[in-house]
């Protein structure tokens, strides 16, 4: 009797380590694969002309194609209340920087044209391959911890020029997570 109680506690223990095991896979696939299609989505809408426009400066400030990107970028994060940044990143050298993002000049959050991203990751700086978005798992800078979705635009020789990207707070991510696996347990 004792054998069958620890036999049974055993495939109890096994089958909740499985179900989280199961459910961290799923629930990543499942904010990751989300992330990716509507960075995809949004990069296929930006013009890589308006893009190639852009001088990464102040002088962007009274360039028409910033502020037609800017006003984009703000009104996708406005119909996006899940998403705390949209933005245009470019890379020179070993230099990774700002376009464009979806922050009001008047945010502490704001990043003006040409600020360079100093908390560049390794996946980030080779993260340019065209038609090849990707995810940053947990990843954190300055501005807090982040899942970041990117996706490259493109230009007319299939080259990439700038990646879209957008930030979810890493927090709702693990929020939801620890309600599935907290039905989990209570099961």
């Amino acid at each position: 009797r004792e054998l069958l109680y620890i036999a049974a506690f055993i495939c109890i223990c096994a089958l909740g380590v499985g179900s989280y095991l199961y459910l961290d896979k799923l629930t990543n696939e499942r904010t990751y694969d989300g992330l990716i299609v509507r960075a995809q989505s949004m990069a296929a809408l930006i013009d890589p002309r308006l893009v190639k426009g852009l001088s990464a400066s102040e002088a962007d400030l009274d360039n028409p194609a910033y502020t037609y990107l800017k006003e984009k970028l703000m009104a996708i994060k406005e119909k996006n209340d899940d998403l705390e940044f949209i933005y245009l990143m470019g890379k020179e050298g070993n230099r990774v920087y700002f376009f464009v993002d979806s922050e009001p000049s008047d945010s502490e959050d704001y990043s003006p044209p040409g600020q360079e991203y100093e908390e560049a990751s390794f996946e980030l700086f080779n993260g340019w391959a065209p038609n090849e978005p990707y995810v940053l798992e947990i990843d954190e800078d300055r501005w807090g911890e982040w899942i970041s979705a990117l996706a490259p635009i493109v230009d007319e020789n299939g080259e990439t020029i700038a990646l879209l990207g957008l930030d979810q707070d890493a927090k709702q991510h693990r929020i939801s997570f620890y309600i599935q696996t907290g039905l989990l347990a209570l099961a």
